[in-house]
């Protein structure tokens, strides 16, 4: 793992020794090989330059990575902010209707009313508004649930991601020095008589791919930086000391295939059964929020169905007052009532009502494809977890073991004259696609982990 501020650091110390080394064998009179130095070296004193502000790396865990998504994630922070929206709506249906003052004057007839018209709902319809509001809120507070684990599945991506990439980076510039070193074995050779002239060239070249390859791998560093920063809502360039995903062990960087996801699924050492399926699609069925979020959609239509036969029931408004009556001779006060009431004879909430039952049945409808998709997604994450676990122990225990021997004796052979220099380059090249290929396979078990996480709904 790489524990610098940046990748800057390491391409200077490797451009640096490169310049050093020159990229191939000195021969008398060449005037190349210094104006190659020169320039190498003023590249790297511009790499120093430009990482001598880097602070230190902050250390960076998968469990930190979700926390500081939860809290800095822009697009979830926006969501949660819908929820002052939510509250403010029932906070407006709690209101009550305020009263109105009206006045009824007659100049000609020398009467005068002021009265207080107050609207009385009948039905208990605020209480089924508030109601109604709160179910609403409640539908994004599941939105927010799935929000979240859909994040958490992004995080772990972008997070391994970063690693695996920084562990290519690394690989890359180890098979770069090694090729250098092969180079310089190689021209040392060639001058005794040993090997051909071709040999080096053919070293030199293969040193010259590392190199490249090396550049692209910081690329990947970068780019996948960036992914992740942005997800956890900070700024682009910052840098991560990044400790190894959970599953794998911090010191040895190998797999841990008994943690506790495999206690919870495998149970110990049980191997794949129906009855483990089972109980995890059994937690999927109980967690899940798309299914949390279809039976509070539910609820809202329960509400909004109820409020609208609620509507059928007319409010009355009642005004009341003082009747100043204030004719010569005949002054005098009374009090009147008026009495409103709507006769509901053309619209009985028929619309309202007939929606309401319509977005119940097709709700009804939805939560059972939700089911049967949520059964479907356990089931072929579930495999997909095991098989990507199997595959990762392939590598741990044979392919890289085997690889990594096969490069050391290679190397050994061909320093002590024993062969050519195509079999520790043709030996390196292999070491280099199975390690790449371990750690694609990493991402893609770390995917199957979120995947079944994310299919279950709930962490694991």
């Amino acid at each position: 793992m790489l524990k610098r501020a940046d990748s800057f650091r390491l391409l200077s110390k490797r451009l640096c020794l490169w310049s050093l080394c020159g990229l191939s064998r000195p021969r008398p009179g060449g005037i190349w090989r210094p104006v190659i130095r020169l320039v190498a070296m003023t590249l790297w004193l511009a790499l120093l330059c430009v990482t001598a502000g880097v602070h230190a790396a902050d250390t960076l865990t998968l469990e930190k990575a979700f926390q500081e998504a939860l809290v800095n994630n822009p697009a979830l922070q926006a969501k949660k902010a819908e929820l002052l929206v939510k509250e403010a709506e029932i906070v407006t249906a709690s209101a009550r209707l305020n009263p109105a003052i009206i006045s009824d004057n007659g100049v000609a007839e020398k009467t005068y009313r002021l009265g207080v018209e107050q609207t009385i709902r009948l039905g208990g319809k605020r209480h089924k508004q508030i109601e109604l509001s709160k179910a609403r809120r409640d539908v994004l507070l599941a939105e927010i649930q799935n929000s979240v684990q859909n994040l958490r599945r992004e995080v772990r991506h972008a997070y391994t991601h970063l690693y695996d990439a920084q562990q290519r980076l690394e690989t890359a510039e180890d098979i770069a020095g090694t090729n250098q070193r092969l180079m310089i074995v190689a021209q040392k050779r060639e001058e005794s008589g040993d090997v051909a002239s071709l040999d080096v060239q053919y070293a030199k070249l293969a040193f010259l791919k590392a190199k490249n390859d090396a550049y692209m791998a910081f690329g990947e560093v970068a780019s996948a930086r960036t992914v992740l920063n942005a997800l956890l809502g900070k700024p682009l360039a910052t840098i991560w000391d990044l400790t190894p995903p959970t599953i794998i062990h911090p010191e040895t960087g190998q797999t841990v295939i008994t943690d506790k996801l495999d206690e919870l699924i495998l149970q110990g050492e049980v191997t794949i059964q129906q009855a483990t399926l089972e109980h995890l699609v059994k937690l999927a069925l109980e967690n899940r929020s798309e299914l949390q979020q279809n039976l509070r959609e539910l609820t809202v239509t329960d509400r909004q169905l109820a409020l609208a036969k609620a509507n059928r029931l007319p409010d009355v408004s009642l005004t009341v007052g003082p009747d100043l009556v204030a004719e010569p001779g005949q002054r005098q006060i009374n009090v009147f009532a008026i009495a409103n009431v709507p006769v509901p004879v053309f619209n009985r909430q028929q619309g309202p009502i007939q929606e309401a039952l319509a977005q119940k049945t097709q709700l009804k409808a939805q939560q059972l494809a939700l089911k049967n998709n949520i059964i479907l997604e356990v089931t072929n994450a579930y495999y997909q977890f095991t098989v990507n676990r199997q595959r990762i122990r392939q590598y741990e225990k044979e392919l890289l073991p085997t690889a990594e021997r096969v490069l050391i004796l290679s190397r050994q052979s061909f320093e002590v004259g024993k062969s050519g220099i195509y079999l520790p380059l043709a030996a390196q090249e292999s070491y280099m696609k199975t390690r790449v290929e371990y750690l694609e396979a990493l991402d893609e078990f770390q995917d199957s982990i979120s995947n079944l996480e994310r299919a279950v709904g709930k962490p694991l």
